[in-house]
Parts: structure tokens; C-alpha cells; sequence
């Protein structure tokens, strides 16, 4: 008797599932060159080695200026973005639900003065799109502490928050009372970051004026 497959989401919990299902995708989209769209469409295949291949009317090369190391798949996708935008693309569209994509999006676009039009669509049958752009536009005044202030209240490495949502996280990031420049910065003082993580913590659990773990007690 063949035993069933389990439930997607069950296997994809398994890291080396995950990791074989990538090879086994990466292998088939090199060994099926010949048969994608040509007429000069680009595609970069990115697996488990360092650096992406390049597949484009048929012809596979390694794109070295898109070698990596870094294993986590958000960072890659930030990578090509940049690398869409400095080669002269108007419009650049992500397919990703992740919340650490949307905010990594966002930080970058502004940090690294990108023009291009730059949108985000869920992978979902309803599936929303995110005007990256247009948002950092609109919200400007709080994108450059809005990475430290997601990782500092929950990311996917990061414990969250308890009672603490991300809108009040905005909330806090709007009033302009509090900053998180020092969080990340290289070269930074550990007790700099220390002190405004906690006064930032503090003012989302309603203790503005409140610098230290001490005086909440």
C-alpha cells in the first residue's frame, strides 16, 4: 500500500524538503531552457549555489553580479530588485506575501534613492497590490526608522511584542517622539541602541517619557 503525501504546508515545514523542492525546480528550469519564452526575456534562476544563472533565448550563464551568500531568501529578493533598478528598469514588480519584504521594500526604495515604479502582489487568489513608490511618498517621514522598529517589535528572527500590534507601532513612529537611528548603525554604541529600543518599547506600552527598564516597574 503507498503511503499518502502529506499536506503541503506539513512537508514545506521541513527545512531539507524545502531546500530539495528548490533544487528539484532550479534543475528543471535549466534543463527546460530551450523551451522558455524567448525575444530577449531574462530569467534569473536563483538556488542553493552562490551565484544565479542566467537563462536568456535558449543560452544559460552564471550572473556574477548577483552572487550571494546569504541564506535568507528576503535578502535576495531586495538584491535583484536594487539590481533591476540601477540597470535602467521603470518598473519593477515583487510576487511575495511577507511582511519583512514589504518593510525591507520600503527602507530600501527610500535609502537607496530608487525612481523606478516599484509594486508588491500577494501570491493569493484575492491577491492585493502594494504601491511601494506611492507609500514612500505618502509616509516618507517614518521609512527610515521603520526596519529597526519591525525587527525591534517582531520579525521572522525576532520574538514579538506581547499586546503590542504593528499599528501601534506606526502610531508610535508618527508621533515623531521617538527615533531608532542608532539601532543597526555601523559603527554603533550598544548603549545608545539600548536606551532608545527601551524609551521606544516604553512609549508602545504608554510610558513616553519613560527611559528605562527600571522606572516601569
Amino acid at each position: 500500500m503507498l503511503t499518502p503525501l502529506p499536506p503541503q504546508k506539513v512537508a514545506l515545514t521541513v527545512t531539507q524538503n524545502k531546500l530539495q523542492l528548490i533544487k528539484l525546480i532550479c534543475a528543471f528550469l535549466r534543463g527546460q531552457r530551450n523551451l522558455l519564452p524567448h525575444n530577449g526575456r531574462l530569467l534569473v534562476v536563483t538556488g542553493p549555489e552562490p551565484t544565479p544563472k542566467e537563462i536568456c533565448d535558449g543560452d544559460m550563464r552564471e550572473q556574477s553580479d548577483l552572487r550571494t551568500t546569504h541564506e535568507e531568501a528576503y535578502m535576495i529578493i531586495i538584491q535583484q530588485v536594487l539590481h533591476l533598478a540601477n540597470s535602467g528598469k521603470l518598473s519593477i514588480c515583487v510576487v511575495a506575501d511577507d511582511t519583512d519584504v514589504f518593510v525591507m521594500l520600503l527602507y530600501y526604495y527610500k535609502v537607496r534613492q530608487v525612481t523606478c515604479n516599484l509594486v508588491m502582489i500577494g501570491t493569493s487568489s484575492g491577491r492585493k497590490c502594494v504601491d511601494i513608490k506611492g507609500t514612500v511618498e505618502k509616509h516618507g517621514d517614518i521609512i527610515d526608522h521603520i526596519l529597526p522598529a519591525h525587527v525591534l517589535s517582531g520579525c521572522d528572527s525576532i520574538s514579538s511584542l506581547w499586546g503590542i500590534g504593528k499599528e501601534r507601532v506606526l502610531k508610535v513612529l508618527r508621533w515623531g517622539k521617538k527615533t531608532l537611528n542608532k539601532l543597526g548603525s555601523t559603527p554603533g554604541n550598544m548603549y545608545d541602541a539600548m536606551s532608545q529600543s527601551t524609551a521606544f518599547i516604553a512609549s508602545c506600552y504608554g510610558f513616553p517619557k519613560e527611559a528605562d527598564v527600571t522606572s516601569l516597574h
